[in-house]
């Protein structure tokens, strides 16, 4: 690798050399004279390869550019001959300022081919804004081609708004996104075409998407999403109380194949309540839908007699797939005592139910039970469906006894 700088009064130049045993690659940049001066400063850019890998990802073997470059104050002009594997293209850059107002134009030139864009606008320490619009001609093979371009933008301390438009005779594509910031942030983008590349890439030719929070008390959020034929729209809320309980609503309508092929609803509904504290949790949860409903309760204290407590009952075929029972039960307390702290379990899936007592004695000797009542398909066949217990003990470190 060679890398060479100089820079001699008005003069730069730059040249960069990468070789390896079989292939190289060299690039230079030079400016001769003052860019700010009234001829201003030629310019001349090279690149060169002999890597086959950078032709299949477009860059050329040779690109060899020479021009002109001048800057007074806010105004910019370049203007380029290129030559690209042996096809010329010029180039032609503008840059125009006075004041608030600025204008910047663009033009390139390729055999019959010609591209032209057009720039203006005003700029403020509050808001920037502007319009472009352009064409494109160019002569493929027999058939003329005009490929037409507009857009405008809008740049301001609360949001962004952008909008640009391709199109060519029947065919278009056109896109605008919108943000805003603040008590009420949004984010809007759109896209619609009838562009056959897009077409072939299964992109639908009408598509939204919208994003909002924000908004009165309590606050919101909602989405939206059209995607062609599908679409999905979500909203919910969350409020807090006096006393740091934290309510929310959440619903959701869908009518995209897609997703409704995956198990999920076309309408659903939520709410719930969740609190928590330095020795208590308490956790309240509902669902309904169109294919079921599904309720849960979480909930644990502390203090003389700590208890923890789970309930779920649902009648959900995704949940059922997933082998969850339409009930489930555990609970657990504790009782710590001077001499004997004692402990019990309550478990009950369906028709399993599993009970358990644990009490932890002086001296470090311990005896729990686990008892399981008849009725559950699991051990039915193992207990011939009766009642079962287990009992046991064990004292440490020495002695264990079952």
């Amino acid at each position: 690798m060679l890398l060479l700088h100089s820079h001699v009064a008005s003069n730069l130049s730059v040249h960069v050399m990468l070789r390896s045993a079989e292939r190289q690659l060299h690039a230079a940049l030079g400016l001769e004279g003052l860019v700010t001066s009234a001829l201003g400063s030629r310019l001349r850019a090279s690149l060169g390869h002999t890597v086959p890998g950078l032709r299949r990802w477009g860059l050329p073997f040779s690109v060899d550019g020479r021009g002109h470059l001048q800057s007074v104050g806010p105004s910019l002009a370049v203007a380029l001959v290129v030559n690209v594997d042996g096809d010329q293209l010029r180039v032609a850059l503008e840059r125009r300022g006075a004041g608030g107002r600025w204008g910047l134009a663009l033009g390139l030139h390729h055999g019959l081919s010609r591209l032209q864009v057009n720039c203006s606008g005003d700029a403020s320490p509050a808001q920037m804004s502007g319009l472009c619009w352009g064409d494109v001609t160019g002569w493929p093979h027999e058939n003329p081609a005009v490929l037409t371009l507009n857009g405008s933008f809008l740049v301001h301390a609360f949001g962004v708004s952008l909008a640009a438009q391709v199109s060519s005779g029947d065919t278009f594509a056109r896109a605008h996104v919108h943000t805003a910031c603040g008590r009420h942030a949004c984010l809007d983008t759109s896209l619609q075409h009838t562009w056959p590349p897009l077409q072939a890439l299964g992109v639908p030719p009408d598509n939204h998407i919208r994003v909002s929070v924000g908004g009165d008390e309590p606050p919101r959020a909602q989405l939206e999403v059209a995607l062609g034929p599908c679409t999905l729209t979500a909203h919910g809320d969350v409020r807090t109380e006096a006393n740091a309980m934290h309510n929310w609503t959440l619903a959701l309508v869908n009518h995209c194949p897609l997703l409704e092929a995956t198990g999920i609803p076309q309408a659903l509904h939520s709410e719930g309540r969740l609190s928590w504290g330095p020795c208590e949790f308490d956790l309240a949860a509902g669902l309904r839908s169109d294919h079921g409903d599904a309720h849960l309760l979480l909930a644990r204290t502390c203090g003389a007699q700590p208890s923890a407590l789970g309930h779920l009952t649902h009648s959900l075929p995704l949940l059922g797939r997933l082998g969850l029972p339409p009930g489930s039960a555990i609970s657990l307390t504790a009782r710590p005592g001077p001499r004997t702290s004692r402990g019990s379990l309550a478990l009950r899936m369906g028709p399993c139910q599993l009970r358990g007592v644990l009490e932890q004695q002086a001296e470090n000797h311990s005896t729990w039970t686990l008892t399981t009542e008849p009725g559950c398909p699991l051990l039915e066949v193992r207990m011939a469906g009766q009642q079962s217990d287990w009992r046991g003990s064990f004292q440490s470190p020495c002695q264990r006894e079952a």
